[in-house]
């Protein structure tokens, strides 16, 4: 599973998008993965979401392209980890 947030932070993210590297085509064979759920992040101020892309832990800080066909929507996205806030759990441990 690996985190994604949009490249510009005003621009909303579609669940169900499927994940393209820059340069290629939104097609099967390109096809790298999908968005499996997004949420409004009210700490972060924009649009958060969760996936799964080949090799993402490998990926951290690329970009590549959301693709929603069916609302004819492309959205760059950066995959990031899918722990948005307080990776270290220092909040939660006080």
């Amino acid at each position: 599973m690996s985190g994604f947030k949009p490249v510009n932070n005003t621009q909303k993210l579609e669940a169900g998008s499927h994940l393209i590297s820059l340069g290629k085509k939104p097609t099967t064979k390109d096809d790298e993965g999908w968005l499996s759920s997004v949420a409004f992040s009210p700490t972060l101020g924009h649009y958060i979401g969760l996936g799964f892309i080949k090799n993402g832990s490998t990926r951290i800080g690329e970009k590549v392209l959301a693709v929603n066909l069916l609302q004819n929507k492309n959205t760059e996205v950066e995959i990031v980890s899918p722990h948005f806030i307080d990776p270290e759990g220092i909040r939660q441990r006080g």
